[in-house]
């Protein structure tokens, strides 16, 4: 039935686009055949010994990406196989192509498309899918696999893999307007497939969902410096296909279409803001709300039972040499008020960065997040109430200066974070302090090809129960030689560790690489990384990254 649908809404939309015939002259005088694009492969491993394995040992990947062009058709292709995770027996492959010719674009394979934020955002899927823009109209259709069946393995999968029906779906887009004027209607049907699973998982576990989105999206220029934008979506989310069927549904025709059950929700998630362009500011005010429980098969992942108050100005000044951006946000949940506590968050940052021509500038960033919980349904302990305030502020100086065979440059940089506990029971256990500085030091010989890098750094950690620090340096050299297509370079930092002022051990990194392109179009690089933590009061422990990567560039 669902297929069905999908077939016949692709095919009024090629026909409805299909009264112009092409103009054969005309795409004759196109190149018969060219392509570009690249294939390579890569190779990872990784060894450790004195603490459990905290990555892949082995991993592997075959990838792809090219585009062809045949008489000015465009046949974008993309490939990648490879091992998919830390079992050696299950490798993926993703393969995909995305034709088009002057306003169509067709997709298959594994492809990715977005009609909107709430409806179809950029999900990968494995299917088809098709793009037309004839003149001020947007019309988009894809019918696919949002995901395969997965059943867990205790014995091979690591915490987070968990077990999944397949999931398939389909989604239409109809919009016309200009990039800043326009009106777009979408709507996304995703189901599981509860027979996709060669056994009924427990109670507890996942259940076959079901999902019906319809959205829509408009902007509007009203001015040269005003511009409005909206996007907004009613979403059906039922957890459970098998679930009771609502009985008092107003209309049991609606009701058996869209399978409305007990375990069926409705919300809505919409958008709003206003920009304001002038010759050296913009302003952009935005509000956001997404309902609680609100969800769309067309994204990975949403935060919703939350809204959203922004406004970000950005402005520059003499000449474009200083720039300064700006963002203030406030955010709460609890939009039902039937949770026990009501989160605010206060958001606030500030950049500022200026260049100057003879090679000096300087950036500045500050931030500042604040959480406070108040009561809602239930009146909340003291010693369970959150309110903490999380500042950050950077500042990096810089200045870089050359002449005729050398290159300098000379960078600092400063951090300090501070995490604010304001509830008296919990500070003693969250309240942070931390400070990290750095300076470095490049020096590249032109006409040789060779560079010297230098660093110090130091930084320290203040808890309230605990206070540690580090202080190391940095030394490594580079070499390129353009002619030969040959660049290497080493690097070993030495940093020591201490804990309450008392020497606790050493950390020493080496990291190695060398890229090398015998031929034309062909390249070749190696690496290794090696850490050595040594301590006192913790684990000794090596560790070693280490890989080979071959690419050929067609054009």
């Amino acid at each position: 039935m669902n297929k069905s649908r999908f077939i016949l809404m692709m095919s009024l939309l090629c026909l409805a686009f299909n009264g112009k015939s092409q103009d054969i002259e005309q795409v004759l005088k196109e190149k018969a055949w060219d392509w570009t694009g690249s294939v390579g492969a890569n190779l990872n491993l990784y060894n450790v010994s004195g603490i459990p394995q905290r990555s892949n040992p082995f991993f592997w990947n075959i990838h792809a990406q090219m585009t062809g062009k045949i008489y000015g058709f465009e046949l974008p292709f993309s490939f990648s196989v490879g091992q998919h995770d830390f079992s050696f027996s299950r490798p993926f492959l993703q393969a995909g192509i995305s034709p088009s010719y002057k306003w169509a674009r067709l997709h298959i394979g594994t492809r990715n498309m977005f009609f909107s934020p709430y409806t179809l955002a950029g999900h990968t899927f494995d299917g088809i899918g098709l793009e037309l823009s004839p003149g001020k109209w947007r019309i988009g259709a894809m019918y696919g696999r949002f995901r395969r069946a997965r059943v867990l393995n205790a014995d091979i999968d690591p915490g987070y893999f968990n077990t999944l029906y397949r999931r398939s779906g389909y989604a239409a887009r109809v919009g016309y307007g200009s990039t800043t004027s326009f009106i777009d209607f979408s709507y996304l049907y995703g189901k599981d497939d509860p027979n996709s699973l060669n056994f009924t998982p427990p109670e507890n576990a996942v259940k076959p969902a079901e999902n019906h989105v319809i959205g829509c999206s408009a902007g509007l220029q009203l001015a040269s410096f005003i511009h409005l934008y909206a996007d907004g979506a009613v979403s059906m989310f039922t957890r459970d296909q098998n679930s009771l069927a609502v009985e008092d549904f107003p209309t049991e025709k609606l009701a058996e279409t869209f399978n409305v059950t007990l375990s069926s929700r409705i919300n809505y998630a919409f958008k709003t803001g206003v920009d304001f362009k002038f010759r050296k500011l913009r302003l952009r005010v935005g509000y956001e709300r997404i309902m609680p429980d609100f969800e769309t098969m067309g994204a990975f992942f949403f935060a919703n039972d939350r809204d959203n108050i922004t406004i970000a100005p950005a402005f520059t000044l003499f000449k474009n040499r200083l720039s300064l951006n700006g963002n203030l946000g406030i955010q709460r949940n609890n939009l039902l008020g039937n949770r026990s506590e009501t989160t605010k968050r206060l958001i606030g940052s500030a950049n500022v960065n200026y260049f100057h021509p003879k090679g000096w500038g300087i950036n500045a960033n500050y931030t500042n997040f604040n959480v406070e919980q108040i009561e809602a349904a239930i009146a909340l302990s003291d010693s369970v109430r959150i309110a903490l305030v999380t500042t950050n502020f950077s500042v990096t100086p810089s200045y870089s200066w050359q002449d005729t065979g050398r290159m300098q440059s000379i960078i600092l940089s400063g951090n300090y974070q501070q995490v604010n506990d304001r509830n008296p029971f919990t500070r003693e256990f969250t309240n942070m302090n931390t400070t990290f500085f750095t300076a470095n030091y490049t020096f590249q010989m032109l006409n040789t090809g060779w560079g010297i890098n230098t660093g110090l750094n130091y930084n320290i950690i203040e808890l309230a129960i605990l206070t540690s620090d580090r202080y190391g340096a940095t030394l490594g050299t580079t070499w390129t030689k353009p002619e030969s297509k040959l660049s290497m370079g080493i690097t070993g930092t030495y940093n020591v560790s201490r804990i309450k002022q008392e020497r606790d051990g050493q950390v020493y990194t080496v990291n190695a690489n060398c890229s090398f392109s015998p031929f034309e179009r062909h390249s070749l690089s190696v690496f290794v990384n090696v850490l050595r933590n040594e301590s006192e009061q913790f684990e000794n422990y090596t560790e070693i990254y280490s890989g080979i990567s071959y690419l050929y560039r067609i054009r």
